[in-house]
């Protein structure tokens, strides 16, 4: 795992063709970041699984200048590459034990990685690492959630370590296929961290 403001020849020839060479950087966004990372997710991160109201999304992100939302990002060559937005509160209480419904969780709440640099691991990667921080911050159990049908977030969502807790039918903000949201959560004790 990259640490927070780590810098790294990225990544294996696997991921990217031999003539290209990346530096990227990961560290955790600024409040000087967010007018960049809003413009990426309201125009990359738009496709028929996504939620994203604009309104709640910059007021979300616009919560990384009070502490109330944190973010781990990848810049590529200077420029944004990806993020993961997170905070943490009483999301979701009734999928949490009875003794632990009066406290917060953790909450993975926006995930964008720019198209062109989509397959080669970065988001996965950055998820990692916001799931870690949420960790160091002593929340066991986090909390995230997709649309049914988004395959390619259940894969990442899998390899971070979450698990599917239920699918329900959330016409109210999918309105595209089976019109179902899929709530997943990642149990500290579960997974041995």
């Amino acid at each position: 795992m990259i640490g927070l403001a780590a810098s790294v020849s990225f990544l294996p020839n696997s991921f990217i063709p031999q003539e290209h060479s990346y530096d990227m950087k990961c560290r955790k966004a600024r409040p000087s970041d967010v007018e960049a990372m809003q413009r990426l997710l309201l125009t990359e991160g738009k496709n028929d699984y996504n939620y994203l109201p604009e309104t709640e999304v910059k007021k979300h992100l616009e919560g990384i200048a009070s502490g109330e939302t944190e973010a781990v990002l990848a810049e590529i060559d200077g420029k944004l590459a990806g993020f993961v937005s997170y905070t943490w509160g009483k999301h979701y209480p009734q999928y949490e034990p009875p003794d632990a419904r009066n406290r917060d969780h953790g909450y993975i709440a926006e995930a964008v990685v720019s198209e062109n640099l989509r397959g080669k691991g970065i988001g996965t990667m950055l998820l990692g690492m916001a799931r870690d921080e949420l960790l160091k911050k002593g929340f066991s159990r986090i909390y995230l959630k997709r649309h049914a049908e988004n395959k390619a977030s259940a894969r990442i969502m899998e390899k971070a370590g979450f698990v599917e807790v239920e699918t329900f039918l959330d016409p109210a903000i999918r309105t595209y296929g089976s019109r179902k949201t899929t709530v997943c959560r990642f149990a500290k004790e579960a997974n041995g961290r």
